[in-house]
């Protein structure tokens, strides 16, 4: 999708039914290297109706998990989540001091 001078590349885990944190580490990493394939930087957000850590749920915590599995795998790529779709587009929510996950 290009918006202005923006360009994002979204995958969509949903053709996957209830996909592993191992499946979203593989999902994100295969988006990432294909944007590098187009010379775009990327940078990785992990979508999910909960924000940081906000609250305990089993779907969250598995997003948190990819979150981390990816920061260890690839440290070559900038990753951020668990967050929702318009924190990850919308850089002032991030600006003012959403945490990131370790």
């Amino acid at each position: 999708m290009i918006v202005e001078d923006q360009v994002y590349l979204f995958t969509d885990a949903t053709v996957n039914i209830e996909p592993s944190a191992e499946d979203l580490v593989e999902i994100a990493c295969l988006a990432a290297d294909f944007a590098k394939r187009l010379e775009i930087d990327p940078r990785v957000a992990f979508l999910s109706f909960l924000e940081f850590g906000s609250t305990a749920h089993p779907l969250s915590d598995k997003v948190r998990k990819a979150v981390a599995l990816t920061k260890s795998r690839r440290p070559d790529l900038q990753v951020d989540g668990e967050m929702q779709a318009d924190t990850a587009v919308v850089a002032e929510i991030i600006e003012n001091g959403i945490p990131s996950v370790p």
